[in-house]
This record gives C-alpha cells, structure tokens and sequence, in this order.
C-alpha cells in the first residue's frame, strides 16, 4: 500500500517551497550518514572518563558535564570534537538533494560543514551563522541562511555541549532561538535527523504552542519506526508503544510525521520532493521558419496562449526564444505579467536566448550542447514545438537537430518530454516514439489520450492546450510510492 504519511509530506511541502517559505532543520542523523559520529558517538570516550558507558546514558548534555566537573576543563571535550568534524567527508545524497532545493533557511544542531559545503557544491552561497554576532550581519548575494544554533567546529569551545551550555543558552545565543521561534511561526519546516531530544528545541516549540495554542503552522518530520529484528517480542512492542507516544506528544506541536521502515529511504524521498518541485519550472523548446501543418498564425497563437497560462498559473517559463517561436511564448508570458500583476513574479520567466557571436576558436556546436545541459539542468518539463530549420547546406527546410538534442539531454537530466505532435517536425518525430513506447518514457496511462490529443492536428487549439496543461498536472503529482528497506 502507498505511504500516506509520505503522499502527505510530498505534497504539502512542495507547495511551502514553491511558495518560498519552506525550512530545513538538520540534526546529527544527516552528518551521520556521511560518516560522522552521532553524540553517543562523539562522547562515548568522555563518558568512558568518568565511569559511565554511553549506552546506557540518555541525558548527554549531563554526561559532558560531569567530565567537565572531574577535570574543571572542557579541553578534552573540545578535542573531541575537533578530532571527529576536521576528518574529510562529503555531504551524503541526501544533503545535497536538501541543498538544490529552493530552500533559504537551514537549521542545524551540528557542528560540522556538510549542509554549507553541500550548499555551495550546488552553486550557491550560503551566509552561515555561528554566533549570535552573526545575525547583525550578511554575506552579499547569499542566497540560502545556515543557523548553526549550537556552534561550529571553526570554535570547539563555545559550542553548545554541557549541561551548563544549556542552562545559559538563553542568556547567550537567545538570538537564536529568537530566530528559530520567527522562522517555525512563519516556514513550514522538515525536520530530517533529529530526535527531539534538545531541550533548545522543545522550549522554542513549547513557546510557540503556548502563544499560537491550535493556530500552528504545520511541520513535518521524518522518523524510524522501531524494528523488531534483534529485539524480543516484549522489547519490541514496549519500544513501539513508546515511539507512539512520542509521535502523539509531536502533534502537540503540529509536527506530522513522516514515517519510513529504514533511513535508506530518506534520499528516495528527497529525490521525489526534488522531481516535484523542478516539475515547477517549464522549459519550451521548439524553432520554426516552416509552419505547417497548423500553419503560422495558429502556432503564433498556441506559443503566446501557453507562455501566458504557464506564468499565470505559478509555473516558471524557460525559454531559449528558439528561432520563430520563442518571441511569442516570452510575449504570452510578457502580457500574462501586466494582467496579473498581483500575483505573479518577473522571477517565473528564465530568458536564455543562444549566443550567435561565440569567441574566436569555439566549437559552436559542442558550446550548444553545454549551453541547453546548463538551461535543462534544474526544469522539470520541457514542452517542444515544432522543430525545424533551414539546411545550410542545401538551402531546404529540414528538422532542427538542436531540439532532437534537447529531447535526448531533456531525458538525460530527468525533465519529463511533452511533444506537442501536432506541430509537426522534431516535435512530431518524439512525439510518435513516445506514444510507441509509453512505458520507456514513463508516459502515466491516465495521460494516453490527452498524448493522443495533443499529437492529432485536427485538436483545435483549445483543445491542445487543455491536455498539454491535464499532462503537466498529472506530471506533477506524487508517485505512489511504497517503501522497500534499503531502497
């Protein structure tokens, strides 16, 4: 049976980060999955110090406390973690699906790099803030926030560990519970990797319920339900009575879960949340100096119609304005924004017209082929139109072989192909392979005869676009899915 809990979660949260107020808060479980200790990990030789085995600790931040009270230093502690977060690692899959997506605020209780490395290995800039000093400032062109509320491996000594670090949080990193507290009222958050056991975090949401009572925005968070192997029957059922309660005291705070039988779900799931939201952002491919078979004046029509209803309905258009075509999907585009100036952005067209003048020595078709990588890299979509060009050899019209190319690196980047075929050409040619072979290009059945619709030029133009738009939608939805251990 199909997940609920994760159709939910799909769903919802792509509509906070396609609405931009969507938040991540990473605990020790993502760094983990790099090959970073967890806290029973990391304090297990300081607990070994005062005569104490990790395992059988729950409170931690007393555990570090009580080395500190043998030694009346923390300089053990403070080696220990510079001795596991200066090791070499890289961000796991899931971090960096976390980091390509449209999110701008991280929080984080970890004290290595991996969010902020994984932010940048994605093309962005992060403004990481370490300190409650660093609130008052920003990094120019930082286009993603990192809260490091319990400090950084960059100063081992003030990071939040002991008991007393807690105690005193409020009288000296209160401005970032502050923050925390603005950004869980106003962002929908995921929560990945984190067990609820910080105090920090309890009191902030504890505020929260107090102030906003059943008036709370909706969070979500993804979590392990217990797993009888290795365990007695009587172990398992008290841990899974246990587990539940603890998901029933979650609610209190509006935080749903999202429930998975192993964590090598997690990137799964992330890769679908990615899909989802990259199926926001449309790419139109096409080029024409022929017209036929619906001829100039329709296609002008069907390109202005689908740039203006795409803006118009929260997608975002990328266009390489392809020769005859282009100008008039920016121009639907273009007049959609002077209609509904209310509630669409100039940030929902990307114009990406192709170079002609190239530097001395460029192979301009290997230049194409890493020009459209770059335009398909991120969409979701592409929709082709047409195709065609004039054979510089023999002077005759012939299919444009650079939106065959877009249909294959379209493919290759995981967009999801939409030919209209009833515009004849290159869109006509990918248009007969997919509805050859439905199932190789993940063609939904639901879909076959809107795909029939859209290839058939007798389709008035109405016609046409209703079913290109019932395609996208259906694109658009979640995948049933149904989680499979180690998947």
């Amino acid at each position: 049976m199909p997940n609920v809990e994760i159709q939910t979660f799909l769903r919802e949260y792509s509509e906070a980060l396609n609405r931009g107020n969507a938040a991540v808060f990473a605990g020790a479980g993502l760094s983990r999955s790099s090959g970073f200790l967890d806290w029973p990990g990391l304090l297990t030789d300081i607990a070994r110090d005062v005569g104490l085995v990790i395992e059988r600790e729950t409170d931690l931040p007393a555990v570090a406390q009580y080395n500190l009270n043998k030694h009346k230093t923390r300089a053990a502690i403070n080696q220990a973690i510079v001795n596991e977060f200066t090791t070499s690692a890289q961000p796991s899959d899931a971090l960096n699906t976390l980091a390509r997506l449209p999110v701008r605020t991280y929080w984080t209780t970890n004290y290595d790099t991996l969010i902020e490395d994984a932010i940048k290995a994605a093309g962005r800039t992060p403004d990481v803030k370490r300190r409650p000093e660093d609130l008052a400032t920003s990094i120019k062109d930082a286009n993603a926030i990192v809260y490091k509320m319990h400090g950084d491996i960059t100063e081992p000594a003030s990071a939040v560990v002991t008991k007393e670090d807690y105690e005193t949080y409020e009288l000296e990193r209160s401005l970032f519970t502050t923050a925390l507290q603005g950004d869980i009222v106003e962002k929908t958050f995921l929560f990945v990797g984190l067990s609820f056991t910080d105090p920090n975090i309890e009191s902030v949401l504890a505020r929260i319920r107090r102030l906003l009572g059943k008036n709370q925005r909706r969070h979500f968070v993804i979590l392990r339900r217990p797993q009888p192997d290795g365990q007695s029957e009587e172990d398992y059922k008290y841990l899974a009575h246990r587990f539940q309660l603890r998901i029933d005291d979650l609610g209190r705070y509006s935080i749903y879960p999202v429930l998975i039988d192993d964590f090598a779900e997690i990137p799964s799931i992330l890769a679908e949340l990615e899909r989802l939201n990259r199926a926001t952002r449309v790419f139109v491919s096409g080029a024409a100096l022929e017209f036929s078979p619906l001829g100039e004046q329709r296609i002008h029509h069907l390109c202005t119609s689908l740039g203006a209803r795409l803006v118009a309905e929260g997608y975002t258009l990328v266009s390489g304005y392809g020769l005859g075509l282009g100008g008039a999907v920016v121009l639907g585009a273009a007049e959609a924004f002077e209609r509904y100036r209310s509630r669409i952005t100039h940030e929902q067209l990307r114009y990406r017209p192709f170079p002609q003048e190239l530097p001395p020595g460029t192979d301009r078709a290997d230049y194409y082929t890493s020009y459209r990588m770059s335009i398909l890299s991120d969409v979701g979509i592409a929709v082709f139109i047409c195709g065609n060009r004039l054979d510089p050899d023999t002077g005759r019209v012939e299919t444009s072989p650079g939106v065959l190319e877009e249909f294959d690196l379209a493919l290759d980047q995981g967009a999801f192909p939409i030919p209209l075929g009833a515009t004849g050409h290159a869109a006509r040619q990918i248009w007969e392979k997919m509805y050859q072979s439905p199932e190789a290009f993940s063609l939904p059945p639901s879909t076959l005869k809107d795909f029939s619709t859209i290839g058939t030029p007798e389709s008035s133009d109405d016609q046409i676009l209703e079913s290109l738009f019932r395609i996208i939608s259906e694109v658009r939805q979640p995948r049933l899915y149904t989680p499979q251990a180690g998947t």
